[in-house]
């Protein structure tokens, strides 16, 4: 994000989602998806240079995407436990140093603003609650096959009263497509996910599973129509059903 002339372009996310992919991919399944499991200094420091971009993105949706992907790899990976305990302490410290250092920073401002209980839950979300409130009566409205495709803004205008494009890809696709298209939707994320599951249970790798689940918590706070969270469907894709390259075959003991 830049500022000219008083004015602030481009969005924290764009930063923060590669970085939160990055940062999981080194804890995942060993580091082997960076390339680093066999370093682990090089992987200590990449870790933390990564991890203090994400903390200065101010990213609040890449924050939620790397906390649920380091419950699930917490859950699963278990020899990848204490691993990220120690990313974590290295990244809380040297956050906390840069806040000590900058107390008057960015970081700070939407720290204040996420969690400070003075604050409103609209400013909170930057005006996404609205559009979540608003979001059963657009359902009541046009509940099969929504407004149409390309009406996502006019429509947050007309009920949510905000000048911005639908703030989730449930909230864009039910709005425009109706329940139709959010079945569609729910279809393609289900199937990923079973599909990542499998690619667990014969591999034994997570990150399939990370990152379909990344996808899915980055559609929370934006439409994720774009490539950056295109990277998190693709690492979802990786995920295959190897069942049937085994062939099960029955040894017969030899007797001597």
């Amino acid at each position: 994000m830049a500022e000219l002339a008083g004015f602030r372009i481009g969005n924290p996310i764009s930063f923060g989602v590669p970085a939160a992919l990055s940062l999981l991919a080194s804890l995942t399944d060993g580091g082997r998806w960076m390339f680093v499991h066999s370093r682990p200094w090089l992987r200590i420091l990449m870790d933390a240079v990564i991890g203090l971009f994400l903390v200065l993105s101010t990213s609040r949706g890449s924050w939620l995407v790397l906390i649920a992907g380091i419950a699930i790899v917490f859950t699963l990976n278990r020899s990848q436990r204490k691993w990220i305990l120690v990313t974590l302490a290295l990244l809380i410290s040297v956050a906390a140093g840069y806040v000590y250092a900058e107390p008057n920073s960015l970081v700070m401002s939407y720290i204040r603003q996420t969690f400070s209980p003075e604050e409103s839950w609209s400013k909170r979300t930057t005006g996404r609650a609205e559009q979540w409130a608003a979001f059963p009566q657009v359902l009541r409205d046009a509940p099969i096959w929504g407004f149409g495709p390309g009406n996502g803004r006019r429509i947050s205008v007309i009920y949510a009263h905000k000048n911005l494009i639908w703030h989730s890809i449930y909230l864009q696709v039910g709005a425009e497509t109706g329940f139709i298209g959010m079945g569609l939707l729910a279809i393609l994320l289900a199937s990923l996910v079973r599909r990542a599951w499998r690619h667990y249970h014969i591999l034994g790798e997570v990150m399939p599973l990370v990152a379909i689940t990344g996808f899915m918590m980055i559609g929370v706070s934006v439409p994720a129509l774009d490539g950056l969270s295109g990277m998190y469907l693709g690492l979802a894709l990786a995920g295959c059903d190897c069942s049937s390259i085994y062939v099960m075959r029955r040894v017969v003991p030899v007797t001597s």
